[in-house]
């Protein structure tokens, strides 16, 4: 057998199922292999052969050539890393008989374990410290015992190997006592914190807060029972946001204001020296419950109330019912950073309200954090219940977002009016780079840059985006760029629209929504939803400015039988509609119905497969798509005398000054009408006198024409030889396109 790699360890990651590792180099017994799990809570520990697990392979000459197979009795669990490694003891147990048959076998298996043994030296070798081979003459080998005994080993200034001139007692007696910071931080285990997950550390973390310093919290589990007050220019260091984490039972205080108290400050909000949070996690303990009304309300993970210019920087929250408060209390709170927040809260992630400051906020991702797998796995159904909400935004100056991604909350954004009573009411701010995934943004209020927005309907959520004023005295602008709508399943609301802008509801109401939409994608499969619906109640004021949109119903993976208006523009609400292209390869539905005669633009627009409807007889509604033909009946009256009986019907398009138009008259009985048949226009336009439209009096070759009367608003119809058109049974038809005021 030859040895041909120089490999002695291999690794694997448990995932709870398998049990089975292969260790494919060679070894010769199965004690020769060492296993270990390890995990970020426990590290490493060493599991027993025969007890924890097993080894089997092909054994042959005295060895497992090919390696074998450690098995053990339980699945490593995920989060653990097995370790499997090679150490073989350095023995010989072969005696060679003389003037016997040469053996083979029994001498390559001496010679591979010979081999095994090499690299296993070479191995422990790389574990140790080098002194690189060029830099020859250097003192490597450490003093005597009598000369180095109680010392710390050292580099002298010629990189030779030297100890310390004062003993390790001396060296300790001048280092700091406990509550000095060290490099600006108070370690809170020299103030009787043991981070166990058993201990109760409040009081420990609270003494080491009490210094004035920032504090440290090295890797470790610490329970925490009432509420921590950070005072303000202090702040909370972790190792990690993974291993340092902050436990939170039920015995926690429930009346504190927060398991962090930052602050307050109001004396000097510009210039004062913040308090700062930052990598650690905050993790609370709840029962395995799928009902919401069982799950524990704690108070706030962190509140921040009247804390301006806080920092929050990779912080974890986990199983919370309310993450972050940033509201004014009273006070001004603004200036703050939330970076890095990874959260799964019940109720509310973060919140703020009154605030005077810019509000700095990035890198959000909002999901049901630990509450996945087992003992936890129930309490997902809680997260999804449609109730959840991601960050709340009430009076803010400024909020500029960056980064935001959130998991079923109908309510991942929502931003109104807010509950304070307002020292300020500034509402505004940027929100760029969002991934709504089954989640909604909800606007009541402000005004608002959207860009770059990615939301899907699914299981929990089915309006993504709710633009509605709250109140007869609010307003929203809202601006989005870049919006990608994907339609991923009904959701409860059954076919609720996907975007609702409007005014709210009350015949009372005042409220404003403009809304401005540029570089829409919009897609659908089998879902027949309307996409965009526009309203505004009696008083109301909704406009929508769509621009550069795309929307496409596919058939996949049958057709569907779409009913609903891709775009629906209801009572009241003003649209202006441009550039939009239209594909749906059901041939079904509209892709802008209006249902008003109220004032709506459509530019450019291209429908493959639908259609563009609105009321008949409008007077407000400019078109130049070919997709929309109004309809209007005409009143018909005579030059002279009266018509006894007739029909009519009409269509046209109107566009900026041009207005096309065709009518047809139906003469059942004449009368007494005589001179010319005077058809009335759509509308009340102001069409410049003497232009003419052309027409024809059906089963003949004979032509007509009609002249405007612009005092009548109408044309008057007369043969080309100038005579009168009509007559029993007469049908003509006459179209043009007139220039109109």
């Amino acid at each position: 057998m030859t040895v041909t790699t120089t490999t002695n360890s291999i690794r694997y990651a448990g995932n709870g199922v398998t049990t089975a590792f292969a260790f494919p180099y060679i070894f010769f017994d199965p004690t020769d292999l060492v296993v270990s799990l390890s995990n970020e809570t426990t590290g490493s520990f060493v599991v027993v052969l025969n007890g924890d697990y097993a080894v089997s392979g092909d054994y042959a000459d005295g060895e497992y050539a090919s390696g074998g197979t450690v098995t053990f009795n339980t699945a490593p669990a995920t989060g653990n890393t097995v370790f499997i490694t090679r150490n073989v003891p350095a023995i010989q147990n072969v005696t060679l008989i003389d003037n016997t048959k040469f053996p083979a076998a029994t001498v390559n298996t001496e010679f591979d374990y010979l081999t095994v043994l090499a690299q296993q030296g070479y191995a422990i070798d790389q574990l140790a410290l080098h002194i690189p081979a060029n830099e020859i003459g250097l003192v490597t080998e450490a003093a005597p015992n009598t000369t180095r005994r109680s010392r710390v080993l050292a580099w002298d200034a010629a990189g030779n190997l030297t100890q310390s001139t004062k003993t390790l007692s001396e060296i300790e007696a001048g280092a700091p006592s406990p509550g000095t910071p060290t490099a600006g931080l108070v370690n809170v285990l020299d103030w009787g914190a043991v981070g166990d997950g058993v201990t109760d550390d409040t009081a420990a973390i609270q003494a080491a807060l009490g210094t004035g310093h920032a504090i440290f919290l090295p890797c470790g589990h610490y329970l925490i029972t009432d509420m921590l007050t950070v005072p303000y220019g202090s702040g909370i260091f972790g190792e990690t946001k993974f291993c340092s984490r902050i436990m939170v039972d039920s015995n926690f205080n429930m009346a504190a204001l927060g398991v962090i108290r930052v602050g307050p400050e109001v004396d000097n909000w510009q210039d004062g020296n913040p308090a700062t949070l930052k990598d650690f996690t905050i993790e609370f303990y709840q029962p395995n419950v799928s009902v919401r009304a069982s799950v524990i309300q704690y108070p706030w993970a962190i509140m921040a109330d009247a804390a301006p210019r806080t920092v929050i920087e990779n912080i974890r929250i986990v199983r919370g019912w309310k993450g972050i408060s940033m509201c004014g209390g009273g006070y001004s709170t603004g200036g703050c950073w939330i970076d890095g927040l990874e959260a799964s809260c019940f109720h509310t992630s973060v919140k703020i309200d009154e605030v005077l400051d810019v509000m700095h906020f990035s890198r959000f991702h909002l999901w049901g954090f630990g509450c996945i797998d087992s003992p936890y796995e129930n309490l997902f159904n809680v997260m999804k219940d449609g109730q959840t909400i991601g960050l709340e935004v009430g009076r803010c100056d400024t909020l500029l977002l960056n980064d935001f991604f959130a998991i079923q909350m109908p309510r991942a954004i929502w931003i109104h009016q807010g509950s304070v009573t307002p020292s300020i009411a500034y509402y505004m701010g940027n929100l760029t780079n969002i991934m709504l995934d089954d989640s909604g943004i909800v606007i009541s209020q402000g005004t608002w840059n959207v860009s770059n927005l990615y939301v899907t309907p699914g299981d929990v959520t089915d309006r993504v985006i709710d633009i509605v004023s709250e109140s007869n005295t609010s307003w929203c602008y809202v601006n989005f760029t870049g919006l990608y709508l994907r339609f991923l399943s009904m959701g409860p609301g059954a076919g609720l629209e996907a975007i609702r802008l409007g005014a709210p509801a009350s015949a009372s109401s005042v409220g404003v929504v403009n809304v401005n939409i540029t570089n829409m994608m919009s897609t659908s499969h089998t879902m027949d939803r309307n996409h965009i619906k526009l309203a505004a109640s009696a008083g109301g004021n909704t406009t929508l400015l769509l621009n550069n949109a795309h929307i496409l119903c596919a058939a996949s993976p049958v057709p569907p039988n779409y009913t609903k208006p891709k775009i629906h523009v209801t009572g009241g609400a003003r649209a202006m509609f441009s550039n939009i292209s239209g594909s749906d390869f059901a041939n079904t539905g509209d892709l802008i119905k209006i249902d008003a005669d109220e004032w709506v633009s459509l530019s450019d627009i291209t429908t493959m497969g639908y259609q563009i409807t609105g009321p008949s007889n409008a007077t407000t509604i400019q078109s130049n798509a070919p997709g929309y033909i109004q309809t209007y009946t005409p009143a018909v009256t005579a030059q002279s005398g009266g018509l006894t009986s007739y029909t009519s019907s009409g269509r046209y398009s109107w566009f900026g000054k041009r207005l096309k138009v065709q009518a047809t008259v139906n003469i059942g009985t004449n009368g007494t009408a005589a001179g010319a048949l005077v058809v009335r226009l759509p509308g009340l336009w102001g069409a410049a006198a003497r232009q003419t439209v052309s027409g024809q009096i059906s089963g003949s070759a004979v032509a007509c024409y009609g002249v405007i009367d612009y005092s009548q608003n109408a044309f008057s119809v007369i043969k080309y030889d100038g005579t009168y058109p009509g007559g029993d049974g007469v049908t003509l038809t006459i179209s043009g396109e007139i220039e109109v005021g």
